[in-house]
């Protein structure tokens, strides 16, 4: 059988008794199969190799074989030190401790059970501080889960801001264990993925990156560094800075297959998408979605879909700069037909706006103006709006009704110098990683194709 079917097997079995006593099989095979992989992975996972030395220990020491228990824990301490394990280490100095008690009297000195009792007492202060931080990044994934993934309001960014003030997230230096120092980066991450300016942070997720690929950290770290590596890289493509992009991007394409890591290995074609994009090879950039969607099939069930639903949205944007409008109406549709999308009012949003924009060029302006009142009434449901998009749409509307070309320039040369005026009040440029609405007006002002517009701003 190649899955396990119960009833199939109940068939096949004429004694009765066997029938009645299967549940009993089902359940050794079982602790067969966890014994199986506890052997199995207890070489390659830290915390199993550092349960087995302190079973062996507690062994060890019912058998008052106290001097191999002591060479023992000496291993196991090394070993947890080395690896970070805090939890453990305490454990083992609670055990070392144990024993030099019962050897008080057998010359071990009292001095020598006081060191260990400091020392577990440090490691106590490391765990609290650790928990400290744990509770922190709870707080910050409480709050992102309040913004849904939009530009936050106001008040959330009170709400950040005070929770950035804590004297722990001042510096990684009060982060006393790599565990905690590795949270005080993801920590960071949350805030600043949260902002509407990706260009920030940049030294912080270089130094993320650099936490972990020092004293080998990366293979026991490595959905930690992927993520970090892939913020560094989405700031280097913001900063322009492809050198460093192209070098970096080697090393997290080669760690996504090793493993392979397949929500990480997909995320690896958002960036190559985008640096196509940035770079104005457009064409190169379509030309990965062949092979993009052949992953889709390959790897179906074994990703988060909303991967797969961003990168629909890459593909329908690039399919707009290129003016086909078709294939891009095509994508958003299977992004705004997903029940999944609910989950991302950021994705939802632009792809409502990227929908209306392709109907706008296609000139189906009595559906643009149907489009554009479905829009108002979502926005007014959710109560939220980027300022980018308010303009936007209250020229949309009154766009529909404007039926002169110089008329019509002037509208866009209008909100073209609205939109500018925003970017450089608020940084609300966030918006702009969605769609570059600057660009595209500019393209209808000068009767350019969008196209050029940005394959030349790619080479400023």
């Amino acid at each position: 059988l190649k899955e396990y079917d119960e009833e199939k097997i109940k068939k096949n079995l004429k004694d009765q008794k066997l029938i009645n006593s299967l549940p009993v099989f089902k359940n050794y095979l079982y602790n067969e199969i966890l014994k199986s992989l506890s052997m199995y992975y207890t070489g390659s996972n830290k915390n199993l190799e550092l349960k087995d030395y302190l079973k062996m220990t507690e062994i060890l020491f019912q058998k008052g074989m106290i001097s191999q228990c002591k060479k023992l824990l000496k291993k196991a301490k090394d070993f947890a030190y080395k690896n970070d394990k805090l939890l453990a280490v305490l454990e083992i100095l609670n055990w070392e401790i144990k024993i030099n008690l019962n050897l008080l009297n057998y010359g071990v000195s009292q001095s020598e059970i006081e060191t260990l009792n400091e020392e577990a007492k440090q490691i106590t202060l490391k765990i609290l501080n650790l928990q400290e931080y744990q509770e922190l990044q709870l707080k910050f994934t409480l709050l992102n889960q309040k913004t849904k993934f939009l530009i936050p309001d106001e008040e959330l960014k009170k709400e950040y801001k005070k929770l950035l003030s804590n004297k722990l997230l001042k510096d990684v230096k009060n982060a006393q264990s790599f565990a905690a120092k590795n949270i005080f980066y993801q920590i960071h991450l949350l805030y600043l993925n949260s902002t509407s300016d990706y260009k920030i942070g940049y030294d912080i997720c270089k130094d993320y990156v650099e936490l972990i690929e020092k004293d080998n950290k990366i293979e026991d770290n490595k959905k930690s560094y992927l993520s970090a590596l892939n913020n560094y890289l989405i700031r280097c493509l913001y900063l322009r800075k492809f050198d460093e992009f192209k070098t970096s991007f080697v090393k997290y394409q080669n760690k996504t297959l090793s493993a392979p890591d397949i929500q990480a290995h997909l995320l690896s074609y958002n960036l190559n998408l985008y640096y196509y994009q940035l770079t104005g090879d457009f064409e190169k950039a379509i030309s990965l979605f062949p092979q993009i969607e052949k992953d889709f099939v390959k790897y179906k069930g074994r990703f988060h879909k909303i991967i797969q639903l961003y990168l629909y949205y890459n593909f329908a944007y690039l399919l707009f700069i290129t003016e086909d409008y078709y294939k891009c109406i095509n994508y958003l549709n299977l992004i705004l037909n997903d029940e999944v999308i609910k989950s991302r009012e950021d994705l939802l949003f632009f792809s409502k706006i990227l929908f209306l924009l392709s109907h706008y060029e296609l000139k189906n302006y009595d559906l643009v103006e149907s489009l554009i009142k479905s829009l108002y009434i979502y926005i007014i449901k959710k109560k939220r709006m980027f300022n980018f998009e308010n303009n936007i749409i209250r020229f949309f509307k009154k766009l529909v009704n404007i039926t002169d070309e110089e008329s019509l320039k002037e509208g866009f040369g209008l909100l073209k110098n609205e939109l500018i005026k925003q970017m450089k009040a608020q940084s609300d440029d966030r918006t702009l990683d969605y769609f570059d609405y600057v660009s595209w007006l500019e393209s209808k002002i000068t009767n350019t194709p969008f196209k050029e517009i940005l394959q030349k701003k790619s080479t400023v």
